[in-house]
């Protein structure tokens, strides 16, 4: 084991290109430091990638409340368990492009780098849409193999959660503006105030009493909403450029 100093430059796409340029394995393969990997997540990795080039993971989704002060055996035992024999298949659609999780997924080295890596100026997230995007436009297939799978735990309700989904929304804009795929991100085809709008009005009719009550996920919707928004009035509307910085730390050796 190795470990790589990452810390000249700020988020998860340029750590990950570091690590890419300190290896020279064929195979690499992506995991977060918070999350629980299958304890056959190497070997169904090195399988699948015999046949494919890229391949994202699957997930065991638990709040951070439903996981708190379990141990790791408990941990490992709900990973086993919520992990099916699902044989690996196209993935489905994401934002950008197909599905990729950068937290889980392996891939033959050659085809990221073929890409030029992660973009590293995506510090607040998306990298791994913009990577699938650019993979897919490079010709590759990203596969989806769940049975590859990890356990990863989400904030529960509260500020914690609304802040990520915000970031998420408002790096996803950046990402689209970056590589001018505007038309090809749903949640970004048209103007997203719109499904702000919504989203408050849900909120609305909610506190009236006129629908069931989903306070969490409205904001949660709402959230995402409002960092879209964001992105889109800097990017499409007073047109900023985006910062792109594709391939930062694959030219930096170990």
């Amino acid at each position: 084991m190795r470990i790589i100093k990452a810390d000249e430059h700020p988020g998860a796409a340029y750590a990950r290109n570091r690590g890419l340029a300190s290896t020279t394995a064929p195979l690499v393969g992506f995991v977060d430091d918070d999350d629980l990997v299958h304890p056959h997540w190497v070997r169904r990795a090195v399988e699948v990638l015999e046949n494919h080039a890229v391949v994202s993971g699957g997930v065991v989704l638990r709040t951070d409340d439903e996981l708190d002060g379990l141990d790791y055996g408990r941990l490992l035992e709900i990973l086993v368990a919520g992990t099916g024999p699902v044989p690996p298949a196209p993935a489905g659609r994401g934002s950008m492009g197909p599905a990729l999780l950068g937290g889980n997924f392996v891939a033959r080295r050659e085809a990221v780098l073929r890409v030029h890596g992660f973009d590293a100026a995506l510090v607040r997230g998306a990298e791994d849409n913009d990577l699938a995007y650019r993979l897919t436009h490079a010709g590759y297939t990203i596969m989806d193999y769940g049975a590859m799978s990890i356990l990863y735990c989400v904030p529960g309700p509260g500020r914690s959660r609304l802040k990520k989904r915000f970031r998420a929304g408002s790096a996803l804009a950046q990402a689209v503006a970056a590589r001018g795929a505007w038309t090809e991100t749903a949640e970004l085809r048209r103007p997203p105030m719109g499904e702000l709008a919504r989203s408050l009005g849900g909120l609305a009719r909610m506190a009236l009493g006129l629908t069931e009550r989903d306070v969490d996920g409205a904001l949660t919707r709402a959230s995402t909403a409002v960092g879209l928004s964001e992105g889109w009035v800097r990017y499409r509307l007073l047109r900023r450029p985006a910062d792109t910085l594709i391939g930062l730390g694959l030219e930096e050796s170990a």
